[in-house]
């Protein structure tokens, strides 16, 4: 049996929606085959957008 180094997977993330100017937040997960503990980091998230642990938040303001 090999030690292989897996890439942890990221928990699918439904379809979120929210108004103009009202907070979205939404929890985030991976796991990984060996439960190595995880660290999310982010790329690509709305200006303005945060997150903070496992957590995502924004708000939407009407000039985006």
């Amino acid at each position: 049996m090999n030690n292989v180094n897996r890439a942890p997977e990221l928990a699918a993330i439904g379809g979120q929606s929210t108004d103009e100017n009202v907070e979205l937040t939404f929890g985030t997960s991976a796991t990984d085959q060996a439960s190595d503990p995880q660290t999310l980091t982010e790329t690509g998230l709305p200006t303005g957008a945060t997150l903070v642990g496992n957590t995502i938040t924004w708000t939407q303001d009407y000039e985006a």
